[in-house]
């Protein structure tokens, strides 16, 4: 998990996992960070056909970013989760 003092912080390189799904009710620094990285930072590639996951690429190093919400139990299935995919899972899953 993620925690930076600023919510408007990029992706590092060690990033693989970004995810709200521990803290999210607690800290709402990590809802930013999530707001500002699927909507202002990287760049939106696809929607998954079921609508449930996107890909995203970071335009800094280009590396692909899956957005889910792996709680499907929860009300809109919880909290997002950012994982890191290859290339060829991206060009698997969404046809890139």
């Amino acid at each position: 998990m993620t925690h930076l003092a600023s919510p408007h912080v990029p992706i590092r390189p060690e990033e693989t996992v970004i995810t709200a799904e521990h803290h999210w009710q607690d800290d709402p620094s990590i809802m930013e960070r999530m707001n500002y990285l699927t909507y202002d930072y990287l760049t939106k590639i696809a929607i998954a056909l079921e609508g449930w996951a996107v890909l995203f690429q970071d335009p800094a190093d280009g590396r692909y970013w899956e957005l889910t919400h792996p709680l499907g139990h929860m009300h809109g299935g919880g909290p997002p989760r950012l994982c890191n995919i290859t290339a060829d899972e991206a060009g698997r899953r969404y046809g890139v």
